[in-house]
């Protein structure tokens, strides 16, 4: 709100920008307007403008920026704003000030003197904050409390099972970053690949992590084993076709042992881990494979989960 009426005061000009950028840079892309992605109900991967955006970045052709929908956010002065009354603003929801931490929504959703739909929308916000295993699976798994829409026992029943999870990972983070600083004395520099993967990884912190991990791992096969195999590159067929049958046979064989993988199958679901990310990349925006991308992505997501949930680092373990 201060940029458009001070925008001189706060943006930094040519000058203070060319003596932190070096000169022979060229500038690709400024914009002054642009529609911002209303998190978390959109992400930046479903908003126009950000689409757009990486193309731009990703192969230099500036023709690529040609947005359809009007801005949400402005940094023009507000005297050069061409209808600030009209202009489209973004939407205001109960509860849905993303600047609200997460404790303050936790607050409303407990909170009975707030109409009980606000409450609901509440922990929507919540989760949008705290999301372990992604949103989607996140608030799934809280349904399984009961009817979130109608049933306060169950909304707040939801609520603590989040509360607690989110504990548990502050807990662990805290730990580690304790753990990090007597390991730099030593000196070790660098934490290992196996902390690195769990801690940023999807996983359900927590003492019902196996039951999450379980329920979204179970979402995510019952998705991808209802569609085909998507086009891919031709030179990466073969071992985009190996790793689908491989994966999918420890995933298949962990769902079907209630959450038990066969043996052996920590090493193989691990081992795939880099060569999934590999070819991730290479199926990424732009690409004309996207339906290979959500494929191979929803995979990683299911492996990461499996390989969290059975195979933890050491200082993990409990």
């Amino acid at each position: 709100m201060l940029v458009p009426a001070h925008r001189n005061l706060l943006l930094a000009d040519e000058t203070e920008l060319r003596a932190r950028i070096p000169a022979d840079l060229p500038q690709m892309l400024c914009l002054n307007e642009w529609r911002h992605p209303l998190l978390p109900d959109e992400s930046p991967s479903d908003s126009e403008a950000y689409r757009q955006i990486a193309g731009v970045l990703a192969t230099g052709d500036t023709t690529r920026y040609r947005p359809t929908l009007p801005p949400k956010y402005s940094l023009v002065p507000l005297a050069h704003n061409r209808n600030p009354v009209t202009r489209p603003q973004r939407t205001r929801r109960p509860g849905g000030d993303h600047l609200v931490s997460f404790g303050t929504y936790a607050r409303r959703v407990r909170d009975r003197g707030l109409p009980y739909g606000q409450r609901y929308t509440a922990l929507r916000c919540a989760v949008g904050h705290y999301c372990p295993i992604g949103f989607n699976a996140t608030w799934s798994y809280l349904s399984t409390t009961g009817a979130l829409r109608k049933d306060e026992n169950a909304l707040l029943r939801a609520l603590d099972m989040l509360e607690l999870s989110r504990t548990a990972w502050l807990t662990e983070m805290r730990a580690f970053a304790d753990r990090r600083r007597e390991e730099k004395r030593c000196p070790r520099r660098t934490s290992s690949a196996a902390e690195t993967r769990y801690l940023h990884g999807y996983r359900w912190p927590g003492p019902e992590s196996h039951q999450a991990t379980f329920h979204a791992v179970g979402l995510l096969w019952a998705e991808h084993a209802e569609l085909p195999f998507p086009e891919t590159p031709p030179a990466d067929k073969g071992d985009l076709v190996y790793l689908d049958v491989t994966l999918a046979g420890c995933i298949s064989t962990y769902i079907r042992n209630g959450g038990t993988a066969g043996p052996g199958h920590a090493d193989i679901l691990l081992s795939c881990l880099p060569e999934l990310r590999r070819h991730l990349v290479r199926l990424g925006y732009p690409s004309p494979f996207s339906d290979a991308f959500t494929c191979f992505r929803r995979l990683l997501k299911m492996t990461e989960l499996i390989v969290n949930d059975i195979s933890p680092p050491t200082e993990f373990r409990s």
